[in-house]
C-alpha cells in the first residue's frame, strides 16, 4: 500500500502537473518515470527484479491513470504479489503436489 500511494499517488500524480494537459507526454513521461523509480528500487532483488519491477509498474501506473483511484493501483500489485507468493515462492517441494 505504501509502494502505491508514494510511486502513483505521489510522484505519478505530481510529475502530471509539469505537462501540458493534452499532450502526448501528460500521461506518459509520468508512467514512465515512476515505473522506472519504481523499479530501481527494487535493485536488491538484482537486474532481472528491476526489470519485472519496472513493467509491473507501468502495470500499476496504468491501472491509476486509466480510473484516477490509486485503490486500483493497490489492488493490482496486492493481487500480483499474491499470485507471485503462491505459485512462486510459496515453500513446497514437488513431492507435496
Amino acid at each position: 500500500m505504501a509502494e502505491e500511494t508514494f510511486f502513483r499517488g505521489f510522484i505519478q500524480q505530481r510529475l502530471y502537473y509539469l505537462f501540458e494537459k493534452d499532450s502526448l507526454w501528460h500521461k506518459t513521461i509520468p508512467l514512465i518515470v515512476a515505473s522506472l523509480l519504481f523499479g530501481l528500487v527494487h535493485f536488491a532483488g538484482g537486474i532481472g527484479y528491476v526489470v519485472a519491477s519496472t513493467v509491473a509498474g507501468i502495470g500499476y501506473g496504468l491501472a491509476y491513470q486509466i480510473t484516477q483511484r490509486i485503490e486500483v493501483a493497490i489492488l493490482s500489485h496486492t493481487l500480483l504479489n499474491l499470485v507471485h507468493l503462491v505459485l512462486f515462492t510459496y515453500p513446497f517441494s514437488m513431492n507435496d503436489v
